[in-house]
């Protein structure tokens, strides 16, 4: 993972800062909103005339019909455990019975986009495409979850067994850390191998470590509601759903490789290559009050938007250079290429903002249409990545994620509107982060080739 611009320290000489103090924002000097321009919401609507293209997430194993379908069946039976419509009559407590129908709700929501109907039940595997069942066999995780919440929190209201039945359960998944220690980095030695194999892994990791985090943070002892053993039941379901998928997923994917090769010792020369490729970057690791304004060569004195725009350019550096050393520290390489292609990425991003500044091109929006070029630069810098990056991997993983950070940003600006469409709207905060996206998606392609030539070495 090498090439000129980054055999630099690219931050030398700089104002040290703390990587404490910039993850949470200590002290910095600037106020969100202060010096933000505020938009009639007609005028804010006009930000989102053009069409962004769909996030589509990579789908790299395909499950069976028959195993989704056994998923589906799992989250329909808790759903019919708890009456529809809920009543008062079913359970007085009003905000019991409120948060009983937002879990069976987020369960349903959860498959939305598999269903025509808005059931559940209604999901055909066989219908589905290869791509869809992997995305709705993942999906079935969450809600799981949040159907067992639901139905055990409903059933505890009368039956008081519900709280000893939990602790047994929760004993037998309390060691929810082996299934990570289990896990085969297996992959077709090729290049579409190792990166099939490589997207394979950094999702397989997160899915189990999210299980794990889950399992640890369920504690019946503390259950003194009935929500509570509906929450604490939602977490052992995330857990075994977790398990269930992952166990199907890995048979599917060995079942799908003609030649199956350990590719660990690729993956962590990966980790390895980026470690030393953070180290070269001499991220400042102390802390002073004008560490921003060094951060640039303009001048940013009283520029709070713009200050705030280099810091949120800026920390995702110190996110991924810790989560890399955290993931070689834990011997996770799946959490390693992860972080290993955000160090890369985010990089260069900074490196575009921070040019950006320094050539007089960025400051606040003095109008809509200020902050529609910056979003519509975003979307022209999205279409062009989907042309190059292509096939399952960690990169199209990354790609499809960012989309979805546009995707929530223009449907943050839209139910602004249509909440308040008589009030004028202060987008400072929706500026900078439509900058901050055209950054990264203007950089990625670029990123993501780096990256593949370290995997692919």
């Amino acid at each position: 993972m090498t090439d000129g611009c980054r055999r630099r320290g690219f931050l030398a000489g700089i104002t040290a800062v703390s990587s404490v103090a910039v993850a949470g924002c200590n002290g910095l000097p600037w106020e969100d909103e202060s010096t933000s321009t505020a938009f009639p919401a007609e005028e804010a609507a006009t930000i989102l005339t053009a069409d962004a293209p769909a996030p589509d997430p990579p789908a790299p194993i395909d499950p069976s019909p028959e195993a989704l379908e056994s998923a589906l069946e799992r989250t329909v039976d808790l759903l019919a455990a708890v009456p529809d419509p809920l009543e008062a009559e079913h359970v007085p407590n009003g905000e019991i019975r409120e948060e009983i129908d937002r879990a069976r709700e987020d369960a349903t929501d959860a498959l939305t986009d598999y269903t025509d109907d808005g059931t559940v039940a209604a999901i055909d595997p066989t219908d589905l495409s290869a791509d869809d069942r992997y995305h709705a066999f993942r999906a079935t995780v969450d809600a799981r979850e949040s159907a067992r919440e639901a139905a055990v929190a409903y059933a505890a209201i009368d039956d008081e067994s519900i709280a000893d039945e939990l602790r047994t359960e929760h004993g037998d998944v309390a060691d929810f850390e082996g299934g990570l220690t289990a896990l085969e980095y297996l992959g077709e030695d090729t290049d579409v191998g190792r990166l099939r194999g490589a997207l394979v892994a950094t999702t397989a990791e997160s899915d189990l470590e999210r299980a794990a985090r889950r399992v640890e943070h369920v504690s019946i002892a503390d259950a003194t509601t009935v929500l509570d053993l509906g929450e604490a039941a939602g977490g052992l379901e995330h857990a075994a759903a977790t398990d269930d998928v992952h166990t199907h997923l890995d048979e599917r994917y060995e079942d799908s490789l003609e030649s199956p090769t350990d590719l660990s010792d690729v993956f962590e020369r990966v980790v390895t290559d980026a470690l030393d490729y953070a180290d070269e970057l001499d991220l400042p690791d102390s802390y002073d009050d004008s560490w921003v304004d060094d951060l640039v060569d303009a001048d940013l004195e009283d520029d709070h938007l713009l200050e705030r725009l280099v810091y949120d350019s800026f920390w995702p550096l110190y996110q991924a250079r810790d989560d890399l050393a955290e993931a070689a520290d834990e011997d996770r390489p799946g959490d390693g290429l992860d972080a290993a292609l955000r160090l890369e990425t985010h990089r260069r991003a900074f490196e575009r903002v921070r040019e950006r500044i320094d050539d007089g091109e960025l400051g606040h929006p003095l109008s809509a249409e200020d902050i529609r070029a910056e979003r519509e630069s975003a979307i022209e810098a999205a279409e062009d990545a989907l042309e190059s990056i292509t096939g399952p991997s960690p990169g199209s993983e990354l790609l499809a994620s960012t989309l979805e950070e546009l995707e929530w940003l223009d449907d943050r600006i839209d139910r602004r509107i249509e909440r308040s469409p008589d009030t004028n709207h202060s987008l400072g905060s929706e500026y900078r982060d439509y900058v901050s996206l055209d950054a990264r998606l203007s950089v990625l392609s670029d990123a993501v080739r780096s990256y593949r030539g370290s995997l692919l070495a």
